[in-house]
């Protein structure tokens, strides 16, 4: 009898904790699967009208790895990057200035390193970081010309896998009671849930035939990408809102610059460039990167 009134105490005590409350604080932490910091897909010499190029792209090679970090603010991405990834494109000129395709990039999420030392575990066995998007090329100079300058743009879709872990409590008591509040924890944690989210990318690509079939490469691109932060604490008023969804991705610049060389003789293409990533966010420090593409264009 004492252990059932008992145990019908403690439920009322959690009812009234629950209802209590005019306003309710909730804290979200994450852990999600991300794209590594890819070039455009479309670097290199230019096409003539009519042509088209289909190409398998390894885009990139991050030599250093995924550098992960002391998480010293609760905004620090929490993502997991993939140390390389693998895809294709195909382009076609519509003419001799415009250049418009499709590519499309992948990862084994068991690839991937997170960026800070706080990132959720995922279950990242048979997981993937899958993209796809478009692109537009508008080359700037005569196609006979031995420098060429190129606009590079590009906009993809990324389907990511996402954890999150909730912690909520009561902080304000309603005018009738003390405006202390006793803690109510929650820890709830959405398993699997897939984000989709974007990134843009635009630069400018030079490429130099400095011999027969043989092009310098030059590159300036900057990406516009979505990250998502370890931790985000949201209070609200569950009386007259929602409950806060908590997946909030920030759009983060990556500026990258490079250089290399391609190889064009017709039908065949290769090339390969050196870039560097570089971000204002100290926990998507990713260091050196190698991209590369082979294909063909006819």
């Amino acid at each position: 009898m004492i252990r059932l009134m008992g145990a019908g105490a403690g439920l009322l005590l959690i009812v009234g904790l629950s209802s209590c409350c005019t306003e309710q604080t909730v804290t979200f932490y994450r852990g999600a699967t991300a794209e590594a910091p890819q070039l455009p897909s479309r670097v290199g010499a230019r096409l003539k009208e009519g042509q088209i190029q289909m190409a398998a792209e390894l885009n990139p090679v991050l030599f250093s790895g995924v550098k992960t970090f002391e998480n010293r603010n609760d905004s620090a991405p929490a993502m997991w990057i993939p140390r390389l990834q693998f895809g294709g494109h195909i382009y076609q000129a519509v003419s001799d200035t415009i250049e418009l395709g499709m590519q499309v990039r992948g990862s084994k999420a068991e690839w991937a390193s997170p960026t800070t030392v706080q990132a959720l575990e995922l279950e990242l066995e048979g997981k993937y970081v899958m993209q796809w998007g478009v692109g537009i090329r508008s080359n700037l100079s005569h196609p006979d010309d031995p420098l060429q300058v190129s606009f590079l743009g590009e906009l993809n879709l990324v389907f990511r896998e996402e954890l999150i872990k909730e912690t909520s409590y009561c902080s304000e008591w309603s005018d009738s009671w003390s405006t202390s509040c006793y803690a109510l924890s929650t820890d709830l944690a959405e398993e699997g849930d897939k984000e989709v989210g974007s990134n843009l990318t635009a630069g400018f690509n030079a490429a130099w035939e400095v011999l027969p079939h043989l092009h310098v490469l030059g590159l300036a691109a900057l990406a516009i990408r979505g990250t998502n932060s370890y931790s985000d604490t949201v209070t609200y008023n569950p009386q007259e809102e929602s409950h806060p969804d908590g997946r909030d991705w920030d759009p983060t610049p990556i500026l990258h610059m490079g250089a290399g060389l391609e190889f064009r003789l017709r039908p065949f293409v290769a090339n390969a460039l050196v870039h560097y990533p570089m971000s204002p966010v100290t926990a998507l420090q990713y260091g050196p990167a190698l991209s590369a593409s082979t294909g063909i264009f006819f």
